[in-house]
């Protein structure tokens, strides 16, 4: 299942208020969210951590695409969380986010200089958070469904001569891709639930990452290499 990020459009009062960039299950993602975003995934969530620089580097539209696929899919398993009645995260989960993030700073200082840069109030940052973790909590738990047993893991282990090192390498391999199709089936049951809605643009107004492909194989952030349970070697 494959969508195309439309042109961002502009919505005027008296002044220009906001660039909204589609619709996901109810909820405006706008530029400025969008931007917000993906400074925070750079400072804190990405593999280069980068903290308060995150504020200053240029954006490019490989960061805001995958930052936008990753917002698509929060929504929409949160508008499912939200159907459910699933709790909110509860404050501890959240503190212990926050705690993370800010490991990526030179202190508290440092820290809220950082969000003054992204105009972003403690309220805002936590609220994120806590739809991080739960949102995080939900694909958790619908990948902990995904049970094999040790035939299951002998039989991979058989057909594929020489690939694992060990029946443990099996298993892993094994989950992964279990996981990975029971994700994916859940994925497109909750597109099918909740709306993507794309916003009609006026020509001639364009955005940088109007060509975003978000494509829900590119969403399988899975921990379906967990290795609870997993065969000792």
């Amino acid at each position: 299942m494959t969508f195309f990020l439309a042109s961002a459009y502009h919505v005027y009062l008296a002044v220009l208020v906001e660039q909204v960039l589609l619709l996901v299950a109810g909820h405006p993602i706008t530029l400025s969210e969008l931007e917000q975003e993906s400074r925070l995934f750079l400072a804190g969530f990405s593999a280069e951590g980068m903290g308060n620089e995150a504020a200053n580097v240029p954006l490019d539209d490989e960061i805001m695409c995958k930052t936008l696929r990753t917002l698509v899919i929060q929504y929409v398993i949160e508008a499912e969380a939200n159907r459910l009645s699933v709790p909110a995260a509860k404050p501890q989960a959240v503190q212990k986010a926050l705690a993370g993030l800010k490991m990526h700073f030179a202190g508290e200082a440092d820290f809220k200089n950082f969000m003054q840069k992204l105009e972003l109030t403690s309220t805002e940052l936590a609220a994120i958070l806590s739809r991080r973790v739960r949102v995080d909590l939900m694909m958790q738990n619908r990948g902990s469904r995904v049970q094999i047993d040790e035939e299951q893991v002998a039989e991979h282990f058989g057909r594929y001569p020489g690939r694992f090192k060990d029946m443990r390498e099996a298993y892993i391999d094994l989950l992964r891709s279990e996981t990975t199709e029971v994700m994916q089936s859940w994925f497109e049951e909750l597109f099918t639930r909740h709306t993507l809605r794309h916003i009609k643009v006026p020509d001639g107004l364009k955005s940088s990452i109007e060509n975003c492909q978000i494509d829900i194989h590119d969403l399988l952030g899975l921990a379906a290499t967990q290795e609870k349970g997993a065969p000792k070697k």
